[in-house]
Formats: C-alpha cells, structure tokens, sequence
C-alpha cells in the first residue's frame, strides 16, 4: 500500500487534476465523489475546494491550505479496509475532524482514492503539523498491510518506520517487517 501526500494551494489546477478521465498516461479512468465531510458544497470538487480555501482564509499565514493525500493499494480492499485505512491516516496525521472531500478513481479496473483536507482547524486557525510526511506514510501503510494480511512493501524508510515501531511498542509488526 501506498501513500502519498503533498501540501498544495491553487485550488483549480488540483480540482482540475482529480476530476481528469484521461490519465497523465493517457488511459481512460472513471473519476467518482466518493466522499466528504464538513463541506457545504460536497458533490463537486472545484467548489468543495473553494469552500477549503475561503475557510483558509481564517489563517493568513498558512499559504498551501489544502492536505492531498493518494493512496494506491496493492490489492484490493473492501469498504471496511479503506474505512480502516482512512481512520488510521486521520489518527497519525491529527485530521479527524478536519473537511475533506474524496475522490475515487478506476483505472484498469484497479482503484484508488484521492483526499482533500483543509488543513487549518477553523477553532484555533492553526495548521495541523506535517512534518515527517514520507516517512509518517511509510508507518501507516506497513501498520495497514500488517492488519489487512498484505505482503509487506519494500520502501527507502522501513528501518527508520521498524525502529518508531519499536518505540511505539508495535512489535508484531516490527518482527512481521524483519
């Protein structure tokens, strides 16, 4: 399983990406809303990304206000896995609470799902903190595959991931990754 995430502004130019049915490949992809929460305007991705940025705006310090999150599964998951794989994202990240919108995309008949999060808290009109993110994604997935029996995937951070496994006392993973 894969994640990946950037910190984005230009709300049009990502609507733009997540709403595209040919691929940057070239291949055809259907695009589904497949989700959202805590946005007024939730089945269409350039307003619901519009609605991010205005309340953005509470925060002018906070230039990429959008948190874009990937994930491509190596196999497939059932509702309840990807339910499970959003949560344990959320938890990581400190974004449970925070508005989102969800799009999926079948390519190939392979799917996977994009995310959209505000990422300033509209009660403190601070930013939630993503430092670490490669190596924070890195975790998430080998602690998702691990739960989901999955094979493990071989990445650049799996000793940096095992050794804060370790220290968060996760050691059937830990001996799993070795």
């Amino acid at each position: 399983m894969i994640f990946k995430s950037s910190q984005r502004s230009g709300v049009k130019s990502l609507a733009n990406n997540l709403t595209k049915v040919i691929d940057f490949d070239g291949v055809e992809q259907e695009v589904i809303i497949s989700g959202s929460r805590n946005l007024a305007l939730n089945d269409d991705v350039h307003e619901a990304l519009q609605c991010m940025e205005f309340m953005s705006q509470l925060s002018s310090r906070v230039e990429k206000h959008m948190y874009h999150i990937s994930v491509s599964p190596a196999e497939e998951l059932d509702e309840e896995q990807w339910g499970r794989a959003w949560w344990a994202y959320e938890a990581e990240f400190g974004l449970s609470d925070h508005p989102f919108i969800e799009v999926t995309h079948i390519k190939k008949g392979r799917i996977h799902k994009h995310r959209v999060y505000e990422r300033v808290d509209t009660e403190t009109c601070k930013a939630i903190e993503l430092s670490f993110t490669r190596i924070r994604n890195e975790k998430v997935s080998r602690i998702l595959e691990h739960q989901f029996g999955h094979d493990l995937t071989v990445v650049k951070h799996n000793r940096t991931v095992i050794n804060q496994l370790a220290e968060e006392g996760q050691h059937a993973i830990v001996a799993w990754m070795k």
